[in-house]
């Protein structure tokens, strides 16, 4: 078998599961989110599992957009791409795919959420703007709907109807967390909120690469929460579908997630705020 780079700098040796998971777990904590990920409260070993799924796609979206990685992105996504392959034919090597490999095994979770997760990113890489609601929402549904099912599945809940009730949870926290990094992103010349949006509110992409702040911007920052907070409302009926345990963190992550729009409605979360690279 041949042997692949790692091209994340983890060093290159044998792991067991648990140094695999004490691995994963550190992701999580070098990289806070604005709903909980793997949280401490969460029960195991629900709280390894998700760790490990994090830490997967913590890591792709590290080669997509962090400045360590520029210049060498694609290759860095094909090789996470190869090494999850050889996770599906029992040959993990990474401690991010041992740990995942156990996920996989004991829920028979299929690879396809993995590689939609990939195929968003890789949309990263050369799309920098979307012209309509419509574009954004099939960027979503490849970079957010597949963690809200796998977040069921590792809950070992399998049912097609409450994967389907997932969706609009994982499309609200991924347009949330668009909303929190419009700045940033914009510096980096990525502007995810539709142009028409842009164009109905009278806001330019140099405005908000420039940081200006205009009535314009507060309106077209409203209306977006408004879409956002649309979408968890759409999934509120999954809550009190899922059993014990499991809805209690889906829970969590739902009243999160309509927190934080409550915070960029209220202006108590910048939109336009420098944050660090992650």
């Amino acid at each position: 078998m041949t042997e692949l780079a790692w091209p994340d700098g983890t060093e290159r040796r044998p792991y067991s599961l648990e140094e695999a998971y004490a691995w994963c777990n550190a992701v999580v904590a070098d990289h806070p989110e604005h709903y909980p990920v793997a949280s401490k409260r969460m029960a195991e070993p629900l709280r390894r599992h998700a760790s490990a799924v994090y830490a997967f796609s913590r890591v792709a979206n590290a080669f997509a957009d962090h400045p360590d990685y520029a210049g060498r992105r694609p290759v860095c996504l094909d090789t996470w791409q190869e090494l999850l392959e050889r996770t599906y034919h029992g040959r993990a090597e990474h401690p991010a795919f041992v740990a995942l490999e156990a996920a996989v095994r004991q829920f028979n979770i299929p690879i396809t959420p993995f590689q939609d997760l990939l195929a968003g990113f890789r949309m990263d890489l050369h799309k920098h703007r979307y012209t309509t609601w419509g574009e954004l929402l099939n960027y979503c549904s490849l970079s957010g709907v597949p963690v809200g099912r796998l977040l069921l599945w590792l809950g070992g809940e399998q049912r097609t109807e409450l994967q389907a009730l997932a969706d609009p949870l994982a499309i609200g926290l991924r347009l949330t967390d668009i909303l929190l990094d419009v700045g940033a992103d914009a510096r980096a010349g990525r502007f995810y909120v539709p142009e028409e949006d842009l164009l109905l509110f009278e806001v330019t992409t140099e405005d908000l690469a420039a940081g200006v702040r205009s009535e314009g911007l507060e309106e077209l920052v409203t209306f977006q929460v408004a879409r956002a907070r649309m979408w968890f409302r759409r999934a509120r009926p999954l809550l009190r579908k899922l059993g014990p345990g499991l809805s209690d963190e889906v829970g969590e992550i739902w009243r999160s997630g309509m927190q934080t729009l409550q915070r960029l409605e209220s202006g108590e979360a910048d939109v336009l705020a420098v944050r660090d690279a992650v």
